[in-house]
């Protein structure tokens, strides 16, 4: 969907920013609290140690990047 909305940006449509859903992990209760989402992991067993995952590594070199 990022790409789609860097296409609609180009082609002049207004979008100033982008929204994400949860930059912390969240499960959901959908898939039996199986899937996280999220760019950064929480370890509750860890005393709540955050790492960042592998989709928050490739969208911090995205923003880095300035665009695709």
């Amino acid at each position: 969907h990022l790409k789609y909305l860097h296409k609609a940006i180009e082609e002049g449509s207004n979008c100033f920013g982008y929204h994400l859903w949860a930059p912390f992990d969240c499960w959901s209760w959908i898939n039996a609290y199986k899937n996280r989402y999220g760019l950064l992991r929480v370890d509750i067993y860890d005393n709540c140690k955050i790492t960042m995952k592998k989709s928050g590594t490739w969208f911090k070199e995205l923003s880095d990047r300035n665009g695709f």
